[in-house]
């Protein structure tokens, strides 16, 4: 792969062919010029079936990236599929595919709480901990600690962990 260090925006040069990529991240600058921008680009390059994942679309820090991704929904088209505290997934194809494909995994069995919105006319899931009181967790909540642990260890460690602990 070619690692590209640059803003976004060179991208848009036709170095990666439209509708040549199934997952794009964005996770760059917060400011709205440049997210709406990234947006775009990652609107070009993603295939039919793509979902486009962007960071911080909701932190008080960052309004930039709210602004962005709300015009993204309600101006060109972007439909939510699944929203976290921090991330918000989204397509520009086939939403109910994906969210058929989210929904058939047992999310609550992992500690989750899947909740059920309607946004632009969509039925949008938002993805959170599920902070009801558990028998192993202590003090029928769980820690700060795992929690954040969880939250920010790789995907890989976070099912190992889990998996060692029911």
């Amino acid at each position: 792969p070619e690692v590209v260090q640059a803003p976004t925006s060179v991208l848009a040069d036709g170095r990666i062919p439209a509708g040549s990529c199934r997952f794009v991240h964005v996770d760059a600058s917060h400011l709205y010029e440049h997210v709406a921008g990234d947006i775009q680009v990652a609107r070009a390059a993603l295939a039919p079936d793509g979902l486009v994942v962007l960071d911080d679309y909701r932190s008080p820090h960052t309004p930039g990236v709210s602004a962005a991704v709300w015009e993204a929904v309600y101006v060109h088209g972007l439909k939510p599929v699944c929203l976290t505290p921090e991330k918000f997934y989204g397509t520009w194809g086939d939403q109910a595919a994906l969210t058929a494909t989210l929904l058939e995994r047992d999310w609550r069995a992992e500690g989750f709480r899947l909740d059920e919105e309607h946004i632009n006319g969509l039925v949008v899931h938002r993805l959170a901990w599920d902070d009801a009181p558990t028998a192993a967790s202590a003090g029928g909540r769980r820690s700060t600690a795992r929690r954040l642990a969880l939250d920010l260890l790789p995907p890989m460690v976070t099912r190992a962990v889990r998996r060692a602990l029911h």
